[in-house]
């Protein structure tokens, strides 16, 4: 405390009474049916509240088919869903497809050994080889809305004046939700009875409101500004033991700040597999070419038959450091848990040259490996910048980047 606060002791007190209440309310989807495929529509219709959509959560209920030969795997929960997606005003700005894997790998790269418990609470159970079901098969659990998408985690403003809508998309199987208890299982499926959106409503005292009402009536237009996953799948990588896979040319203003590759083998639809967890295939080296640059600048030159991984775990460790800018480092994943659960690949492309990216984006990625790659499917991650513009009074809403 510096010198000159210490010494103020006639210093008056002040009281922040701005916020009066602070109370979750739920939402519930206009369908009961949440079979495979069907879409789920979840609303939040009142205009006149301020929601706070970054402590938001899904709470889930239902039971496991089959429940003594299949049980969920971890984040199995996720993999229910295929695509998750956010509407303001009727207009889309954030969503995310492939849910399962999205999640997945955000989760291994921002969950800690300190809020491992939350994770868990989420349907996590890689570290403690849990069941989040119970004997009969029943499960529930509340799943914050920040480990789907990149909205709810980075904006922490209340919206004004505004219709919110949260789609959900049922995936078409639940095997890549499901492993296998018992040798004769070949089958599962899990029965959702229940899907609430919990959405914090904040009241705030007449000055507030005041200021807050008056912010609509000058019909200023408002600046939402977040990072969005987008994950890209190639299904087959075939017999090579090079892949050049040419992921996307675009003419957005939208700018990659981080790019995460996993690879899996023989995992889609199998209940024998974890579908959260990645394989390294013997990776050699990737090498991500970002219209002129080139990123990591030197070969990895890995060696997974010699344990020689240490390049790509510390890719993995300062993910958080930069990400999140705080200077700490502490990841979920041990050396040891990252080789056998996920060792992805990390690439930090966040300082670029943003002029250079301004026109287009033009994104390839050469993976090399020691053996050939035959049943490998390779899923990338981007993380990118979007900026979305709303007006409370119109109730206009534009994406901007």
């Amino acid at each position: 405390m510096p010198e000159n606060d210490i010494l103020e002791v006639d210093m008056g007190y002040v009281s922040d009474s701005k916020i009066t209440n602070f109370d979750f309310h739920s939402y519930i989807p206009y369908t009961k049916a949440f079979n495979n495929n069907d879409e789920i529509r979840i609303c939040v219709q009142q205009t006149d509240v301020y929601p706070y959509l970054h402590e938001s959560f899904l709470y889930i209920e239902g039971d496991i088919e089959d429940k003594d030969k299949v049980k969920l795997g971890n984040n199995g929960l996720s993999f229910l869903f295929e695509q998750v997606r956010l509407e303001l005003n009727g207009i889309e700005i954030d969503s995310s497809r492939m849910l399962g894997i999205t999640s997945s790998i955000k989760g291994y790269l921002s969950s800690t050994p300190d809020n491992y418990y939350c994770y868990e609470n989420a349907g996590w159970t890689f570290k403690n080889s849990s069941s989040i079901s119970d004997t009969n098969g029943h499960f529930t659990a509340c799943i914050p809305l920040k480990y789907w998408l990149g909205f709810f985690e980075h904006y922490r403003k209340i919206l004004l004046n505004s219709r919110i809508e949260l789609i959900l998309t049922r995936s078409n199987s639940d095997l890549n939700a499901l492993i296998k208890k018992s040798d004769d299982a070949t089958t599962g499926s899990v029965n959702i009875k229940n899907i609430v959106w919990k959405v914090p409503h904040v009241s705030v005292d007449d000055s507030q409101r005041l200021k807050l009402m008056k912010i609509v009536e000058k019909e200023k237009h408002l600046f939402i500004p977040f990072r969005s996953f987008e994950t890209y799948t190639y299904p087959e990588l075939g017999n090579t033991k090079n892949v050049l896979w040419n992921l996307k040319t675009s003419t957005k203003l939208e700018k990659p700040r981080y790019i995460i590759v996993g690879l899996q083998k023989n995992r889609n639809n199998s209940i024998t597999a974890d579908k959260s967890e990645f394989d390294h295939s013997k990776l050699k080296n990737i090498k991500v070419f970002l219209n002129s640059n080139v990123y990591p600048y030197d070969n990895l030159n890995l060696d997974f038959t010699h344990n020689d991984f240490t390049l790509l775990y510390n890719m993995y460790t300062s993910f958080q450091e930069s990400y999140y800018e705080n200077g700490l480092r502490n990841p979920i994943l041990s050396p040891k848990l990252f080789l056998s659960n996920a060792p992805i690949i990390v690439l930090d492309v966040s300082k670029q040259n943003d002029s250079e990216i301004s026109s287009t984006i033009d994104l390839r990625l050469e993976i090399e490996a020691d053996d050939n790659l035959t049943g490998v499917s390779a899923y990338c991650m981007l993380i990118h910048d979007r900026i979305v513009e709303y007006s409370p009074f119109t109730r206009e809403v534009r994406k901007l980047v």
